[in-house]
């Protein structure tokens, strides 16, 4: 097999098993999902529930389930989307460092905006009050959370409090699991919640912030200091819960100790989080930088655009121009290495038995000819980062749920041009149409690419009929992958095209 074919064929694999592995991982253990309903205009009142039952306030985005007895945010809706369901123990809840950590008992009320919660730490006076403030006229998705201590007993006391800063987001439907992912920067330094069964996860040093995010949305909690230590262990019911052990506080009588925290609860939109000063709280996989980078370009094309669909051909276009000198040069090196097959075929035949002697004589072809053998394949290994960060950015932004483009309704979905009765077999419930372009585009490239078969040895020919397969195998793993992504690759794979037109129009012999 020639090297380029090597190198391509790893690629494709690669490409192959990447987005396979992301289409087909388990999902991770969920809390079972159970149906809510807050209603309610800036009210309270009281939800059945298994665990405890539930205030239910709403103000802004925000629709939050309050447990009447521990006080943890058992329940988050933002917009219509759930983020927790039924969790127990619940987003805040506080426990005090005892012999036997014990919840604490709270009594909550609504004011004026601010959620109050209060509970007695100890019979002669000692208080804790948690304050989550919900600002009605602001959707940029933020609550302020404050804790505050007060020792108004007639003796010293020694208190040390422990926090729920971490739960994983309610994800019901099961392909959305994968995107399930925990984080914590501590010491400038990102780390992923990874817990194994039976294991308790203890980090070293203050966290900064700590993420639970999903597909879509994400839960931030951030202390105005970084402080106290933190670790992940397994609820009751299995469910991962993270807690932050404040540091031990000393009162006098009289005295007063307060920790702030400022908690984000919306969708993982670029723009929603630079306002809130947390951009950098979250993670698109193993090129998240490129992410970001390529979705503020995107942004900034839908800006003067108004529409995703135009900002994603746009940013095709402009990534296809950038790798133009790589692609250009590819195309030429396939065409030279093309022609000469038949002295490469001559070394084989006189060298064949001489492995080492044929290697150095092909590399005196090469130099001679100034070729590259790798050379064809370099625009795909270029843009293979960019096109998974782009996987993860189009498959994930909130900005394209609902984005339409020509017949595509939803550019986060499938672009479903024809709903089918019935599903029918590797098509679905949908045709859709361009990952169908997609395999025809990249068909007409290989024919433009193809190395005459009278210049092949026998193995070459038979490595080159499989690589025919190619396009079927990419329109497969393709197909159900979100349009606005499909999209893109449609319009880098038509340049690509008319690139190859170019060269042959401007080197006809």
């Amino acid at each position: 097999m020639k090297p380029e074919q090597r190198l391509l064929l790893a690629l494709g694999l690669t490409l192959g098993i990447l987005l396979s592995w992301t289409m087909l991982l388990p999902p991770s253990q969920q809390p079972p999902a159970t149906n809510t309903q807050l209603n309610g205009n800036k009210v309270i009142r009281k939800i059945d529930r298994l665990a405890e039952p539930l205030f239910s306030v709403e103000n802004g985005p925000f629709k939050l389930g309050i447990g009447t007895q521990r006080g943890g945010i058992q329940t988050v809706r933002v917009e219509g989307s759930d983020l927790l369901v039924s969790a127990n123990p619940g987003l805040f809840q506080v426990e005090r460092i005892e012999s036997s950590e014990t919840p604490l008992q709270f009594e909550s009320r609504w004011e004026s905006g601010t959620l109050l919660s209060t509970s007695d730490l100890t019979s002669q006076g000692s208080r804790i009050i948690r304050q989550i403030s919900i600002p009605g006229d602001s959707h940029n998705y933020l609550l302020e959370c404050k804790l505050k201590l007060s020792n108004e007993s007639k003796t010293t006391q020694e208190y040390q409090l422990r926090i729920v800063t971490y739960l994983p987001l309610h994800l019901p439907i099961s392909s959305d699991q994968r995107y399930q992912d925990g984080i914590v920067s501590i010491d400038g330094k990102i780390q992923h919640i990874r817990l194994k069964p039976n294991q308790i996860l203890r980090f070293s040093g203050s966290p900064a912030w700590i993420t639970a995010q999903g597909k879509s949305y994400a839960l931030i909690l951030q202390p105005r200091v970084p402080l106290g230590m933190f670790h992940v262990e397994h609820s009751s019911s299995g469910v991962p819960v993270g807690w932050l052990t404040l540091p031990p506080v000393e009162l006098a009588p009289g005295g007063q100790s307060q920790w702030d925290f400022k908690l984000y609860a919306g969708p993982m939109s670029l723009e929603s989080l630079k306002k809130a000063g947390l951009e950098e709280t979250i993670s698109f996989g193993a090129f998240s930088g490129i992410a970001k980078f390529l979705f503020g370009i995107l942004r900034w094309n839908q800006g003067w655009m108004k529409n995703y669909g135009l900002a994603i051909v746009l940013l095709g276009f402009l990534i296809w121009s950038l790798f133009f000198p790589v692609t250009w040069s590819g195309i030429r090196m396939t065409k030279v290495m093309a022609k000469l097959q038949p002295q490469m075929e001559r070394i084989r035949k006189e060298y064949g038995k001489d492995p080492q002697r044929m290697n150095q004589e092909m590399m005196r072809l090469y130099k001679k000819n100034r070729v590259n053998p790798l050379s064809g394949c370099l625009p795909l290994l270029f843009q293979m980062p960019i096109f998974i960060a782009l996987f993860q950015v189009l498959s994930r932004s909130p900005e394209l749920r609902g984005a339409t483009f020509l017949w595509i309704r939803d550019l986060s979905a499938p672009d479903a041009l024809i709903h089918f009765p019935s599903t029918i077999p590797l098509l679905g419930n949908s045709l859709n149409l361009l990952p169908i372009l997609m395999m025809g585009g990249m068909f007409l490239q290989q024919r433009m690419n193809k190395t005459p078969e009278t210049t092949l040895t026998e193995e070459q020919a038979m490595q080159q009929g499989f690589m025919r397969w190619f396009p079927l195998l990419f329109g497969f793993l393709f197909y159900s992958l979100p349009s606005g992504l499909v999209l893109y690759w449609v319009t880098n794979t038509t340049l690509t095209l008319g690139q190859y037109l170019l060269y042959f129009r401007l080197h006809t012999e």
